[in-house]
């Protein structure tokens, strides 16, 4: 069906141009961790196409960064679109970010992180979140395979952001999405995987979010307090969540 396609939006598609339906696909796929089938090697601008839309910062997070916040009221300029941009070119390696546009970046991931705390995780979004509880299973079967009960440890480090940049994942100390952005060092004119290190630790330690669902309130004194020996016992979280 996709083979058949002859035209696109701006016109027609030329006797010789045939779209690929693995080509495709593999925009649409997320990056694998590794193992799995393998498919052929695919082009090299298309790998450097799919780092726009799978890593640490895409064209997807930042439109909806910059709309939600000003949509609720968090203000028109979440953070420097524009700078973020200027910092941000292709190398052999893949979507790099020069080392002056770090602080943009850092600012788009508080700017992200501010719109879960007040927005995403609002109560209010709970009923939505029961509305799609059926369908979340299936999702995290794809997400996480296998029992979590069984995996305990690789499911307690399942938080948004070891999705987002795909970090402490199993052994692997920069995960698939990670390897999707590079740093640019002007002064050693090195290029360098985007590593938590770069971003997270970089973030102040400021709190953690828990949020405790009950069918009524009998115990919530007993629950409050066994979640602060909880997250005393677990000490500072180093990504900021």
């Amino acid at each position: 069906m996709i083979r058949g396609i002859r035209g696109n939006p701006h016109g027609e598609l030329s006797p010789h141009e045939t779209l690929q339906p693995e080509q495709v696909a593999f925009l649409i796929k997320r990056p694998a961790a590794g193992g799995g089938r393998q498919l052929p090697e695919p082009p090299g601008w298309l790998r450097l196409l799919r780092a726009l839309f799978s890593g640490v910062y895409t064209v997807d997070n930042m439109d909806f960064v910059l709309r939600d916040s000003y949509m609720s009221g968090h203000g028109p300029q979440a953070f420097d679109l524009n700078r973020l941009l200027h910092y941000s070119f292709f190398t052999a390696q893949g979507l790099t970010l020069h080392a002056k546009g770090l602080s943009a970046l850092e600012r788009f991931v508080e700017a992200r992180d501010k719109l879960f705390r007040h927005l995403y995780f609002h109560r209010t979004v709970r009923a939505i979140d029961l509305a799609l509880k059926d369908l979340f299973g299936p999702t995290m079967n794809l997400l996480f395979p296998g029992n979590p009960l069984e995996h305990l440890d690789a499911y307690r480090r399942l938080t948004d952001w070891s999705m987002l940049a795909d970090v402490a994942r199993g052994s692997q100390p920069i995960g698939t999405a990670a390897r999707q952005n590079f740093i640019y060092e002007p002064a050693t004119s090195q290029v360098r995987p985007l590593g938590p290190h770069d971003l997270f630790a970089r973030l102040p330690v400021s709190f953690s979010l828990c949020r405790l669902y009950t069918q009524d309130h009998a115990h919530d004194a007993d629950l409050t307090t066994a979640l602060d020996r909880l997250l005393q016992a677990r000490g500072d979280d180093k990504t900021n969540m």
